[in-house]
C-alpha cells in the first residue's frame, strides 16, 4: 500500500480525518495497518453496547448491527445512510477487534437492551481482552445472578454499576468499581461492604444491621476506605440527594470529617424502616 510509505505525521493526519467504519475496514487489511489505526487518535471514539454496537464521535454515531452467526458483511446504520464492515465472523469477535485496535474503553453497556444472550457473548470477549467498561446499566436485565456474579469477578467495570433486580448472595461487585447504585440489595452483605473500595455506594432494600453499619463506620474512622465520598443505605426505595441533613459529625484518624445520620421509623404495617447516610467532606 502506498499509504504505508507516507511519513508518520502525514499518516496520522489522514487517519484522524477518517470515520471509524473506514478505520475498521482498513485495520482488516494487514496486521501493520491495524497497529497504525490507534495513531489516528482513535481514543476520541465512544463505544457503547445496547440495541447496537455504537461508535460515536462528536455528534455522529455509527450503529453496527448485532447479527446472529457469521456474516461476510456487517451492516452499519449511520447519519449519512448505510455502510458496512467487511467482517467474516461473529459480532462479539468484531467487538473484540474494535476494542483492541482502537484502544479505548466501552463507555456504556445497557443490559436490558442487549438481552441476556448477547450480553453474555459480549462479556466473554470483553473479559478475554480485559477491556475497560466505564458504566454498566443492568436495570430490568433478565441475566441470572449467578452468571453475573461470575462475570463481575473478572470484568473491569471502572465507573458506575446500576442494578434494580434481586440477586443471590453469590453476586459479586467488580473489584475496580467506583459507583454502585442498587435498588434491591439483599445480595449486598456486610462482607461485600467491608471489601468494597467504591467512591459512592447507594444501596436500597438491603439487610445490613445496625451492628454491621457500626463496624463499617469504625473501620472508616481508623483509616479504611480513604476514597469513600458518599454512602447511603435504606430499607425502602426513595429519591436520593447526596446530602446529609441534621447529621452527626465524625472524624477519621487523619482528620477527614464526615456527617453521619441514621433514622428509624415504623410504617403503618408495623415494618421498621432504617435509613443510614454518610457524606465525607474533603
Amino acid at each position: 500500500m502506498k499509504f504505508l510509505r507516507f511519513p508518520m505525521l502525514v499518516m496520522k493526519d489522514i487517519l484522524r480525518n477518517m470515520d471509524p467504519i473506514v478505520l475498521i475496514n482498513l485495520s482488516l487489511l494487514s496486521k501493520k495497518m491495524s497497529i497504525l489505526i490507534s495513531f489516528g487518535d482513535s481514543s476520541r471514539f465512544k463505544i457503547s453496547l445496547g440495541d447496537y454496537l455504537t461508535i460515536s464521535c462528536g455528534l455522529e454515531s455509527y450503529n453496527i448491527y448485532l447479527c446472529r452467526g457469521k456474516s461476510n458483511v456487517v451492516a452499519v446504520k449511520c447519519f449519512g445512510g448505510m455502510s458496512s464492515v467487511n467482517w467474516n465472523d461473529t459480532w462479539p469477535k468484531l467487538l473484540f477487534h474494535i476494542l483492541k485496535v482502537f484502544k479505548c474503553p466501552i463507555t456504556t453497556v445497557t443490559g436490558f437492551l442487549l438481552g441476556p444472550v448477547k450480553f453474555k457473548e459480549a462479556m466473554q470477549q470483553v473479559i478475554r481482552g480485559n477491556f475497560e467498561i466505564q458504566d454498566m446499566d443492568l436495570k430490568n436485565s433478565s441475566m441470572e445472578s449467578n452468571v453475573l456474579g461470575r462475570m463481575f469477578e473478572e470484568a473491569n467495570v471502572t465507573g458506575t454499576l446500576t442494578l434494580n433486580r434481586e440477586y443471590e448472595s453469590t453476586m459479586q461487585c467488580p473489584k475496580n468499581l467506583k459507583y454502585l447504585l442498587s435498588e434491591n440489595s439483599e445480595w449486598f452483605t456486610i462482607d461485600k461492604l467491608l471489601t468494597s473500595r467504591c467512591v459512592v455506594i447507594e444501596i436500597q432494600k438491603c439487610s445490613l444491621t445496625n451492628f454491621e453499619l457500626d463496624e463499617y463506620l469504625r473501620k472508616w474512622q481508623n483509616g479504611d476506605y480513604p476514597n469513600l465520598e458518599y454512602f447511603f443505605t435504606s430499607g425502602i426505595i426513595g429519591s436520593i440527594n447526596r446530602t446529609v441533613l441534621y447529621g452527626v459529625e465524625t472524624q477519621r484518624a487523619d482528620g477527614v470529617v464526615a456527617w453521619v445520620r441514621m433514622v428509624q421509623y415504623w410504617e403503618p404495617s408495623g415494618l421498621v424502616i432504617m435509613k443510614f447516610s454518610m457524606i465525607v467532606l474533603n
